[in-house]
């Protein structure tokens, strides 16, 4: 039963490793919201209030893609975040950029949308997707949220710790197999 277990311990322990070493690039949607703007409005994010798709909190350094598109009257477009910022861009299409590296954890993105000089409506669709470039395992930590701490867990003393405990119960059970043998065929 030992060497079963063992043996378990050690493909599991050898599966993670080399999962760990693999590059996977993963990209969803954050933001997708529409609204219309009147002459002389502005959203975006204000003290207290929460606003659809007007701050953003990426998991770590990731890339951010903004695709914002306008039609009747232009806008101003503002975005500000650690390392990236813009400001009052005039929009009357199509505007894209792109935040490379966002920086994640505890920074924030904000996005403001400014129509106070226009004279007319405008309608305004925003799609902000993330860019997520890791080994599965770091994916999946990054989408849940848990810390990068367990990462560095799982790579430094998790697998190892795996693929020992996996070789000492697979050999050990095979070596007290062998003297089992032994003692059998001595008799």
């Amino acid at each position: 039963m030992k060497g079963v277990v063992g043996l378990v311990l050690l493909i599991l322990g050898i599966s993670l490793l080399l999962l760990s070493f693999l590059n996977f690039t993963r990209t969803h949607t954050v933001i997708d919201t529409a609204f219309s703007l009147e002459p002389g409005e502005k959203y975006g994010p204000r003290r207290g209030e929460d606003r659809t798709g007007t701050r953003y909190y990426p998991p770590r350094d990731c890339v951010l893609k903004g695709k914002v598109s306008v039609e009747g009257e232009g806008i101003y477009v503002t975005v500000q975040g650690l390392g990236y910022e813009i400001k009052n861009i005039f929009v009357d299409s199509y505007f894209n950029f792109t935040i490379d590296p966002a920086y994640g954890w505890d920074h924030i993105y904000f996005f403001t949308f400014d129509n106070t000089d226009g004279d007319a409506e405008s309608h305004v669709e925003f799609v902000l997707d993330e860019t997520l470039t890791g080994s599965p395992i770091q994916l999946f930590l990054w989408s849940s949220g848990l810390p990068m701490m367990w990462w560095s867990f799982g790579i430094f003393i998790g697998i190892p710790l795996l693929l020992f405990i996996g070789f000492i119960l697979t050999f050990g059970s095979l070596l007290s197999k062998k003297k089992e043998k032994n003692r059998s065929h001595g008799v």
